[in-house]
């Protein structure tokens, strides 16, 4: 009987192009019998990411699917050596063992450019449990991600996971040539000032 509650929304994910239907992760927080819940799942593509948030609830005994938040990151690469190497072993660290590792990356994220090292914090934590110690993390999401909510509508045909890496894609190349093409503000031309009383008088 275990997981009979899921069975037509994992078949639903599996339609929209989610690995396995994420029945494991369905499993895992269905088995407690909760009204709602949420599942987390990331896809990587040539160094660009997509993060789902997706939204269940319980309707008469089955869980549904209601909506699913997508996160586009473009690929943050680093030009700095010292950067790109922390880059690299901050790439294949396990934040939840790895502690001998975890504390050198630390110590050396705390002698270069700290800009620099919050960006390398936000590439690595942000959507996990650490991204509370993320400085200014609202502006950096508003710099390198972009996000749209798609809804599952009984009945309809759902936006895939394809379609949605591929349309938050073409937002974010749409975001940019906006940049580019934005004009550039002309400067503000300083105020005359008043003529003194003295100065009218002699006039």
């Amino acid at each position: 009987m275990a997981g009979n509650n899921i069975a037509p929304v994992v078949k639903l994910l599996q339609t929209m192009g989610f690995e396995n239907g994420l029945e494991h992760a369905l499993r895992a927080k269905a088995c407690f019998l909760p009204s709602h819940f949420e599942v987390l799942h990331k896809l990587d593509r040539a160094g660009d990411s997509c993060t789902f948030h997706l939204f269940f609830k319980e309707e008469a005994g089955m869980y549904k699917c209601l909506y699913y938040d997508a996160c586009y990151r473009k690929e943050i690469v680093f030009d700095d050596a010292v950067a790109a190497s922390l880059d690299t072993r901050m790439k294949v660290v396990d934040w939840t063992v790895d502690f001998d590792d975890i504390e050198a990356i630390m110590h050396d994220l705390k002698v270069i450019d700290p800009q620099i090292a919050n960006l390398l914090l936000f590439k690595y934590w942000s959507g996990s449990l650490l991204e509370n110690s993320i400085g200014g993390i609202a502006s950096l999401r508003l710099q390198y991600e972009i996000s749209q909510r798609f809804y599952v509508i009984e009945g309809s045909t759902p936006i895939s996971v394809d379609e949605a890496f591929r349309f938050l894609q073409s937002r974010w190349m749409e975001k940019q040539a906006r940049k580019r093409e934005a004009p550039t503000v002309p400067g503000i031309a300083p105020k005359a000032r008043k003529a003194t009383k003295k100065t009218k008088q002699k006039s």
